[in-house]
């Protein structure tokens, strides 16, 4: 059986805590249901105050995203962009939308326009480089990742996603390099973790 490797999808990282008794995963997940419940209906409230501005749709649809309501994100942020085309937040929250519902080559496209806005942040670049993966055009991704990485080189996502791409392709040294300035920029982060082992198992067979 194939073992995935550990992407970051989501460009708002979310914590998790373990809990080890089946009453506080219970718990835990009735808490988390709550806050999204609450973002989308303070979201909802502030689009019916605000209808003419951009900013109110894509924050609800951010709170849809959370809730796995990707499909409802899209059509919010549409009218997000409708409203101001030049609204960065709205294309690439978009394209994560896309990422989620399968839909790669809408995320890549979304990605590009998000990046013709700013293309100084680098998350466009990773969410990007993400898509591109998903569709197997590793090349295209690892530039993309790179382009994420020569404008914030210990941004963990991007040093991730790069290990992820020299995985895939079987280029194991280079998979290691990165997992592991990935590992010295987060010591804690399960994911790296995850696929550091991955690696070992696969350079072991």
């Amino acid at each position: 059986m194939k073992k995935n490797i550990r992407l970051f999808l989501i460009s708002i990282p979310r914590l998790i805590i373990p809990l080890l008794a089946t009453g506080f995963f219970a718990f835990s997940s009735h808490l988390r249901n709550n806050v999204w419940e609450n973002d989308i209906t303070l979201g909802e409230k502030t689009v019916e105050s605000s209808p003419g501005k951009a900013r109110p749709y894509d924050n609800l649809a951010a709170a849809y995203i959370k809730a796995g309501r990707s499909e409802e994100a899209v059509a919010l942020l549409i009218r997000a962009i409708n409203k101001d085309p030049q609204y960065y937040e709205a294309y690439h929250d978009l394209a994560n939308a896309y990422i989620n519902l399968g839909i790669y080559a809408n995320a890549i496209k979304y990605a590009k326009e998000a990046i013709k806005i700013d293309s100084s942040s680098p998350t466009a670049y990773i969410t990007l480089g993400i898509a591109y993966a998903k569709l197997g055009m590793f090349v295209d991704a690892l530039s993309a990742f790179n382009s994420s990485l020569a404008i914030n080189p210990n941004n963990i996502y991007a040093v991730n996603g790069a290990g992820n791409i020299y995985m895939e392709t079987g280029d194991y040294d280079k998979a290691a390099y990165y997992y592991q300035k990935a590992m010295d920029i987060d010591p804690t982060n399960n994911d790296v973790a995850d696929n550091l082992r991955l690696l070992k198992v696969k350079k072991n067979q």
